[in-house]
């Protein structure tokens, strides 16, 4: 395929020779990207001023995925007196031997393996700090937290890169992949072999790379994984060039002021990366890519000087114009891309400091970037100095946003605070959600809860066992 131009340990796209003559090109132009830090402050900054009046919302949707994509983006948040890390104790579950445990690849726990510890870690969060009055930490979840809900090593990058800070040995406690046992280095057999033969489908290998390079360079014993990992991470930053490529197609149409056209480079190139041209999108690849280039380079993995270049040129590229589609940005729905790429462009900025000083990436570094929502405010009122046009003027069609309507309908809120007016304290609704409501009192398993919901033309009631531990009670509430 590339094999001229650059051959690959490991390529999962299928380019033109046009394209393959643009990811080139741009390589050899794009020699003298200079970071531009203060754009970089301000879209930090810009960032938290929208999560802070988000974050309620976010946090009462009552979800796992949620609240561990808000400390991955912002760390370990103050908001209303409490660091947000504490929310977890609400999805930890006490298994028969009366331990604490978070459920996996389950809608009352984790949805990725280990994506709460993993982003945890990324944190920079102290796995030993107590978390809940009932007395567990990160690290003593992580111990009670191995029955794994798939059998698939596509699903692994998180669970890699959390045991990697947690418990970095090959002697760790097994895992459980579908019922079957499972010691670390099968887990890193898996990984390397899901790399090759996977689907490109669980957040396009970006985590699975980063938690082999990190357990690769953490557990003692599995050096020899490091070729692999190296191989791996060679390809996503290649990746990266082509991002690194479509915004400079889209920065060249925007200034011609020329549209799209069917069969075009940008075209090709988004079709291959699934982006389509939505913001969010970019912002959500380029994350990942960035966060995964930034760890593997603190952990001492080679990342040419091309890539570092692309990097500062999409960082660039992306603080120029996605602070003209923030209006437009439903928060909650987006928050995840908006968050990784945070997490990424301060932790590249770090470790890119680090480097220089030849000092090594710690857990302090991590945390710098937590903010206190409590005491975050707009002195400046930069907000107001977003010039809002019509979309449609804006990037001349070149990038959108997806439409996504977060309002609920006057009926479907008539009939919830009416229900609330007469509802007892452990019955009243919990989240705003558009179309739904929790009932449930605290003593409940989270998993077992009425919901009350908007259907369009009608509003109903259900009874809602979300756990696969509960289903057995399911022959009960047969009526």
């Amino acid at each position: 395929m590339r094999k001229e131009l650059n051959p690959r340990f490991w390529w999962p796209l299928k380019l033109s020779e046009r394209a393959e003559n643009a990811f080139q090109q741009f390589s050899e132009k794009n020699k003298s990207s200079e970071l531009n830090k203060d754009n970089l402050n301000k879209m930090v900054r810009e960032l938290d001023l929208l999560m802070k009046t988000n974050i309620e919302a976010i946090l009462e949707k009552d979800g796992l995925p949620h609240l561990s994509h808000l400390y991955n983006g912002w760390g370990n948040a103050t908001f209303h007196g409490q660091q947000i890390i504490k929310n977890m104790d609400m999805f930890v579950h006490t298994n028969e031997a009366g331990e604490y445990f978070v459920l996996q690849c389950d809608p009352e726990g984790d949805f990725h393996p280990w994506q709460s510890f993993s982003y945890a870690v990324m944190a920079g969060i102290d796995p030993n700090l107590s978390i809940s009055s009932r007395g567990f930490t990160l690290a003593s979840l992580a111990k009670n937290s191995r029955i794994i809900n798939t059998k698939e090593g596509r699903e692994l990058g998180h669970l890699l890169f959390a045991l990697a800070f947690l418990e970095p040995s090959q002697d760790a406690s097994p895992f459980y992949l579908d019922g079957n046992k499972c010691n670390i280095k099968s887990l890193m057999d898996q990984a390397v072999y899901a790399h090759h033969y996977g689907t490109f489908e669980v957040c396009r290998k970006f985590h699975l790379t980063e938690g082999l390079c990190a357990a690769a360079t953490k557990i003692r014993g599995f050096e020899n994984y490091r070729e692999d990992a190296q191989g791996f991470l060679n390809g996503q930053l290649d990746i990266m060039i082509i991002l690194g490529v479509i915004l400079q197609e889209a920065r060249d149409l925007k200034n011609s002021s020329a549209g799209i056209e069917n069969g075009s480079l940008i075209q090709e190139l988004r079709q291959e990366l699934k982006l389509g041209n939505l913001i969010e999108n970019h912002c959500y690849y380029a994350g990942h890519l960035i966060e995964l280039a930034a760890f593997a380079a603190a952990f001492g993995y080679s990342v040419k000087e091309e890539h570092w270049q692309a990097m500062n040129f999409i960082i660039n590229e992306l603080n120029i114009t996605l602070p003209n589609f923030l209006p437009y940005l439903s928060i909650q729905e987006h928050f995840y891309a908006l968050g990784h790429y945070r997490r990424a462009i301060t932790l590249l900025a770090k470790v890119g400091e680090l480097l220089k000083k030849g000092e090594t990436l710690k857990r302090e570094h991590l945390g710098e970037f937590r903010v206190n929502f409590d005491i975050l405010t707009d002195n400046n009122n930069e907000n107001e100095n977003i010039k809002v046009l019509p979309l449609s003027v804006k990037e001349g069609g070149i990038y959108d946003v997806s439409r996504i309507s977060s309002v609920c309908r006057e009926k479907f809120i008539s009939v919830i605070e009416k229900y609330n007016a007469l509802a007892p304290e452990g019955f009243r609704p919990r989240g705003k959600f558009s179309h739904f409501r929790r009932i449930g009192p605290p003593e409940w398993p989270r998993s077992f809860h009425y919901e009350i919901l908007d259907y369009g033309d009608k509003i109903g009631i259900e009874i809602h066992l979300e756990s696969h531990s509960l289903l057995p009670f399911r022959v009960l509430l047969k009526i």
